[in-house]
């Protein structure tokens, strides 16, 4: 079963995620403090990552982006960034930081399957 790592420092944000990547069919994890879950990470033990913009203390899912890129497992892993944030700026940058996807809150299965699916992993 394809495994999925849900990272954001909202409790209810990680919640939902879960329930709807677990609709899915897919095996999740969920952490507060992306650093928890870094080792995991690198080790290749996810096959996707859900990532929120804004985390805590002013660091970004894009800072943190840059720190999955710089493993060998993350160099290749879909890494999907989630905000609240609108327009075309917030997709430009997400994608622009090496992420796979960008999908806007509050997060529906709709999106997360489409991005799921353009991924091949449902």
């Amino acid at each position: 079963m394809k495994r999925c790592l849900v990272i954001d420092d909202c409790e209810f944000n990680r919640i939902t995620a879960c329930k709807l990547i677990d609709i899915l069919g897919l095996d999740f994890e969920d952490y507060e403090n992306p650093f928890d879950a870094y080792e995991k990470i690198a080790d290749g033990h996810y096959d996707a990552i859900l990532l929120d913009w804004h985390l805590e203390n002013n660091y970004t899912g894009i800072d943190f982006l840059k720190h999955i890129r710089n493993t060998e497992h993350g160099r290749t892993i879909p890494v999907f960034i989630y905000s609240a944030i609108e327009g075309k700026e917030g997709i430009y940058k997400a994608i622009n930081g090496t992420a796979d996807g960008f999908i806007p809150k509050p997060i529906t299965l709709g999106k997360l399957t489409e991005n799921f699916q353009a991924h091949g992993l449902i």
